[in-house]
């Protein structure tokens, strides 16, 4: 289905939110904010929630609506509010009273099967890649397209023919390309377009950061991959190990991770681009085919340890 299917699930009033869910860097966010576009267009009060939405702020936002006026709510990864669940049951108890409130929502794909029940009446759009691009449908692959064209002209990269082949059809790559840029790491912006495929760069990328040689890489990439799968993280108040805080100081160094601000006092660590974590997870899993139920114990023994 194409986006102006999806917004008229919305705006006939068919369900109150719609969830779309995805791997990293398919263009989960992006899609949501070219619903989002369309639903200003329509004349809807659009807000884009980046951090946890208390819910008297979501009652002060019904007060302020005009009679007649809806309010779409842009919420970018459930998997970081934790309230979600509850906002959404204040949307429902809000439209009974008469508000109009809904929703957009984005997350990954293993993220749903535990999230899908508690968002009440929604719409589902499951991203996905395969070989057959078209079984995506050409509405999402020519708005994944334009995308990655209109990132990299940002910085003048749009001529780049081997950047843009290297970005294939992922947006989030484009986007990290543009941050290299940005951020004045010709170098590296070289290694990725040196490397036969992403996840080769990535495993460069790692032996650089942190000294690594081919021996060393299991192990750094064991540490690695166990810290990124936390995040996001509180700045302060969490056990990390001794090994964990090295880790953490390079991370941020190299730009791998970033500080996010909030309004209180202290932030939280998150993934600078979440495609890096997720390459990372897979490098590690990979280097222990033998022992990936063990790999995944420890992850979650990790979990519960830091309160993630």
């Amino acid at each position: 289905e194409d986006e102006a299917t999806m917004f008229d699930a919305l705006h006939r009033n068919e369900r109150r939110g719609l969830v779309i869910s995805g791997s990293g860097g398919i263009g989960k966010t992006r899609l949501m904010l070219e619903l989002g576009q369309l639903a200003a267009q329509r004349g809807f009060w659009v807000c884009r929630i980046e951090n946890e939405l208390p819910a008297a702020s979501l009652r002060d936002l019904a007060a302020a609506l005009p009679a007649g006026k809806a309010a779409l709510l842009l919420i970018d990864y459930i998997e970081a509010q934790s309230s979600f669940p509850q906002l959404v049951s204040l949307i429902d108890e809000l439209a009974d009273s008469g508000s109009d409130i809904r929703y957009i929502a984005s997350c990954r794909a293993s993220y749903y099967a535990i999230i899908g029940d508690q968002a009440g009446d929604h719409h589902h759009v499951e991203l996905s890649t395969s070989d057959d691009e078209s079984s995506l449908g050409e509405w999402l692959v020519g708005l994944r397209g334009a995308a990655i064209d209109h990132i990299l002209g940002r910085a003048a990269l749009s001529q780049n023919a081997p950047l843009r082949e290297a970005c294939g059809s992922m947006p989030v790559l484009a986007v990290f390309a543009l941050w290299l840029k940005e951020q004045g790491r010709e170098q590296d912006l070289q290694h990725l377009l040196d490397e036969e495929e992403f996840t080769r760069y990535v495993g460069s990328r790692v032996r650089r950061s942190f000294r690594a040689n081919d021996a060393e890489l299991r192990e750094v990439l064991g540490s690695l991959a166990t810290l990124l799968a936390m995040l996001p993280l509180p700045s302060t108040g969490v056990p990390f190990s001794s090994e964990q805080g090295k880790l953490l100081d390079v991370l941020a160094q190299d730009g791998w991770i970033e500080l996010e601000e909030s309004d209180g006092e202290f932030g939280r660590w998150q993934a600078a681009h979440d495609v890096l974590v997720d390459r990372i997870l897979l490098s590690a899993a990979g280097h222990r085919p033998t022992t990936l139920e063990a790999f995944v114990c420890e992850l979650l023994a990790e979990a519960a340890r830091l309160g993630t």
